[in-house]
């Protein structure tokens, strides 16, 4: 069993890997030129390390191409697995092996990959994550809220609902076409590069975007893109979008002369307006292009917030209420809805009707809880929807 230390904190425990990204986040926040150069000494450190596993563990998940799973690790010795991996991240013998690909279908009857790393490697991506990223919080702007400490999804719904209120009616829905699989290496590189230069953290995270991925075929590598699935993907995600978002907060449209905001969950983004939407639009196409990422034009739209339009699964709504007041109103969209009976129904193995006791196991349970106390987090729908 892994036993972290603690120490206090102005009345607070805090793990000693939790005490070194708040000092780096208040370096990096308080010189924001600042690289950092000594880094790689903390990835391997066993307090890094043990915490990466706890996180990893917690959140389970599938074998990769070695196809050894967590318990085969618990019955090797934990204490052991993570020792020999900071012998290999020391030695500088460590090798990430490729991710395994697996094919998500969608609701639109295509599918996505997915690509899944070895444990080992994603106890490797964390402990990375876990040092870097603190450096790069203290870039990023306030209205992207995807895959953050502290941000959820909650609150990028509430945020676009706010903007709505205000009086930003007009809305683009922004879909990016095969955002992971289009992002130029070199090119996100060169932005990690800007506040990490030990040489040693800039190496391993470009052999975890050339590993490769492993398919019937044998193995595939490219200088575009980074896989879904990877522990460190997401965070390399919002550096490369970060550019995107300090580029609109350059050109202040957000300020309320114009009254444009820019709402960004990862790659799911939406804009709200109270006029020229279509100037608007032109101008985030822009910025992208120079980036070298590509609008998907079909599921790209601009819309009034009366007509409904769709954000991390909700359906947001501009309508009167009884009293007569019109206000955006938000829940489940139908696409959620009718993905959670299918998710449901494959659980219950297609059965029509679901026992208190089957429901109520753990496999089941999260889904239905979560669902069941979402409506309290909604306002009331609106009259005549």
């Amino acid at each position: 069993m892994i036993v972290q230390k603690t120490e206090n904190v102005r009345g607070r425990k805090l793990t000693k890997s939790r005490l070194l990204q708040r000092k780096l986040y208040c370096a990096a926040k308080t010189d924001p030129k600042r690289r950092f150069g000594i880094l790689f000494d903390k990835v391997h450190s066993m307090d890094i390390l043990e915490t990466a596993w706890k996180m990893i563990r917690a959140n389970r998940g599938a074998s990769g191409v070695d196809h050894q799973s967590f318990d085969d690790i618990e019955t090797y010795g934990v204490e052991k697995f993570l020792r020999e991996l900071q012998e290999e991240l020391q030695s500088g013998k460590y090798r990430p092996q490729p991710v395994r690909r697996v094919m998500i279908p969608k609701a639109n009857g295509k599918s996505r990959p997915l690509g899944i790393p070895t444990i080992k490697d994603r106890v490797a991506q964390m402990s990375v994550k876990l040092v870097i990223e603190p450096l790069f919080e203290a870039d990023f702007q306030d209205f992207s809220y995807g895959f953050r400490p502290q941000r959820s999804a909650h609150h990028a719904i509430k945020e676009v609902r706010k903007y709505i209120n205000f009086g930003c009616e007009h809305v683009i829905e922004v879909d990016l076409k095969s955002f992971f699989d289009s992002i130029p290496q070199d090119k996100l590189m060169n932005l990690v590069a800007r506040r990490v230069s030990d040489p040693r953290v800039l190496k391993i995270i470009k052999s975890w975007l050339r590993a490769g991925v492993a398919t019937e075929s044998g193995i595939t590598r490219s200088v575009i893109g980074t896989p879904q699935g990877g522990v460190i993907s997401p965070l390399l995600a919002n550096i490369f979008l970060n550019e995107l978002d300090r580029e609109w907060r350059k050109r202040e449209y957000d300020h309320r002369k114009r009254d444009a905001h820019l709402v960004r969950y990862a790659d799911d983004m939406v804009i709200a307006c109270k006029w020229r939407p279509e100037f608007y639009f032109a101008q985030l196409k822009e910025m992208l292009t120079s980036l070298g990422v590509e609008i998907n034009t079909e599921k790209t739209r601009v819309v009034h917030a009366s007509e409904g339009f769709d954000f991390l699964g909700i359906h947001f709504r501009m309508a009167p209420s009884y009293a007569g007041k019109m206000n955006c109103y938000y829940w489940p969209s139908h696409k959620s809805v009718s993905n959670f009976k299918k998710l449901i129904g494959q659980m219950v193995n297609n059965r029509a009707s679901v026992s208190f006791e089957r429901s109520s196991s753990p496999s089941i349970q999260p889904f239905v809880v979560g669902v069941s106390t979402l409506p309290s987090r909604m306002p009331e729908r609106p009259c005549g929807i």
